[in-house]
């Protein structure tokens, strides 16, 4: 096995390992041996060089081959955000349609209304480049304690950013939302739909929520997981009691997103 550690002088409470993702870069056979290489990324949200618990992600190429595996750090990506941003709090990680591996990382801030940070090109594995530049997302409606980015998940040009804390118009307080972000020609990052328990609204990409009835603190958008056109939701202290009939729901009560 491998241990990783943050780099020296960054160990006191930097709270590495908070989060942890791969994606998968390449893999090849020659002449009988076998290699293949996998981006690692591992958040320390409390990491104050440069500001108190501002955050950092480190990268990691992990290469396997027939002798073993190994983990070599690429870099330490620490944007210029203020103190207690507690970025590296939840990290995605998805390779683009031409070859670059791009990033969703959340900066959970002082009040935890949150924001996610886009990295576009994030890591070149043709040129080993690692790239700093990003684009924020911050909701209007995320408002403090919202926890906007408290999980987000990557597929492609599809980016699902979970906020278990968000507080709708006419609902009870943290109903919890997930927003769902589009990245489309030259690069932009478009807002496609919000899904809120018990709308059952549909986007143009056929992601919709579940028909559960909208439940104070149940904690939806804790944890969200793309595959396909379904998005899947998790409400770890929701009352499946007070789920509404559907028969697009399974035995334990989770949406097919059809």
């Amino acid at each position: 096995e491998t241990v990783l550690f943050p780099s020296e002088g960054r160990e006191t409470q930097a709270q590495f390992g908070s989060s942890v993702t791969t994606e998968f870069i390449s893999e090849s056979e020659e002449g009988g041996s076998y290699e293949s290489s996998t981006l690692l990324a591992v958040g320390a949200p409390g990491d104050s060089s440069g500001a108190t618990e501002r955050g950092s992600v480190y990268l990691y190429l992990v290469t396997e081959s027939d002798e073993g595996s190994s983990a070599s750090l690429l870099d330490v990506v620490s944007p210029g955000l203020g103190a207690y941003s507690h970025f590296g709090g939840s990290i995605a990680l998805s390779m683009s349609d031409n070859g670059v591996v791009q990033g969703a990382i959340s900066a959970a801030g002082q009040d935890s209304s949150g924001s996610v940070l886009v990295f576009l090109s994030l890591y070149t594995p043709s040129t080993g480049m690692v790239s700093g530049a990003y684009q924020r997302i911050h909701p209007s409606a995320a408002t403090s304690g919202s926890s906007f980015g408290h999980s987000v998940n990557f597929h492609r040009n599809i980016i699902a950013i979970g906020a278990p804390g968000d507080t709708a118009a006419g609902q009870s307080p943290a109903t919890g939302a997930v927003y769902v972000y589009q990245i489309v020609d030259n690069n932009r990052i478009q807002m496609q739909n919000t899904l809120r328990i018990g709308t059952g609204t549909a986007d143009a990409q056929g992601l919709k929520d579940s028909e559960y009835v909208p439940q104070a603190h149940a904690g939806y958008g804790s944890s969200v997981a793309i595959a396909g056109s379904s998005l899947f939701v998790g409400v770890p202290l929701g009352d499946l009691s007070t789920a509404a009939s559907d028969d697009s729901q399974g035995d334990d009560g989770s949406d097919d997103g059809d």
